[in-house]
């Protein structure tokens, strides 16, 4: 597969590899779409609370969105880079918050817990869904890349 840049964007053009490239469409596809819904699900549940959060509530909400939309961008147009930084962000920083989920997990009281909201508890599964989609991609984006090499080799 030959890319050609056309500005900021690659162009793939068919070859025989294609079908490769194809495979990892979907799971990129997934792990958009997740980050995304995590973005839409967190700005519908922090809404009827947003005129009574201080400025820098406010402000740390924002710059959680902007990364994670960052990061949803760079999934979009360099998928290597945004897995990485998708994996090392959606487990680092709401580990806390997995605790919280798996406990509630074990209880068999997942959306009926007085510790996360049913929204709470959505988000948090959206964002560990996408790191663990983020996480797959990265898998097959190296294997892709390892044997990239082997093949033009042959």
């Amino acid at each position: 597969m030959k890319p050609r840049k056309a500005g900021y964007l690659y162009v793939m053009h068919w070859s025989p590899t294609m079908t490769e490239r194809m495979n990892n469409k979907p799971v990129l596809a997934i792990a958009i779409c997740l980050f995304l819904l995590y973005v839409i699900v967190t700005v519908v549940q922090m809404f009827p609370i947003w005129a009574g959060l201080s400025g820098t509530e406010v402000f740390a909400l924002l710059k959680h969105l902007a990364v994670v939309l960052g990061i949803t961008a760079f999934l979009f147009f360099k998928p290597q880079i945004g897995c990485f930084a998708a994996v090392a962000w959606g487990l680092i920083v709401p580990l806390e918050r997995y605790r919280l989920l798996v406990e509630e997990l074990l209880r068999g009281s997942l959306f009926e817990s007085g510790v996360l909201a049913p929204l709470d508890t959505a988000r948090l599964l959206l964002l560990f869904l996408g790191t663990c989609t983020s996480a797959l991609l990265t898998y097959q984006l190296r294997i892709r890349n390892k044997e990239a090499p082997a093949s033009a080799n042959a």
